[in-house]
């Protein structure tokens, strides 16, 4: 096969269980950091119907919400930061083409 070993040595895990132990999250850490990141960005669209903030702030919220499309394997933020943009669109006018550029 393509993906074996070009030495010959075989450990004796099979593609499938390696494929399994790189895709799993490790760090403890860093799930818990992903967690909260997610949780700040579901609320993010509630403070933009509740307040109207100033433009340099959208743009930040924007900027921070488009950032995750360009990420794979971080389906959860995606789907927050698209609420976030929704948000921005719906309220903030003069933000829709900065979005969509």
């Amino acid at each position: 096969p393509v993906y074996a070993d070009p030495k010959g040595k075989d450990d004796g895990q099979s593609v499938k269980s390696k494929r399994k132990k790189s895709v799993l999250p490790t760090n403890k850490l860093l799930v818990s950091v992903y967690n909260k990141t997610v949780e700040i960005m579901e609320l993010l669209p509630d403070l933009l119907n509740v307040q109207t903030l100033p433009d340099t702030l959208v743009l930040q919220i924007s900027t921070l919400s488009v950032s995750p499309f360009f990420v794979e394997n971080v389906g959860t933020l995606q789907l927050a930061a698209l609420s976030v943009c929704r948000g921005i669109f719906c309220v903030y006018e003069k933000h829709r083409q900065i979005i969509l550029d």
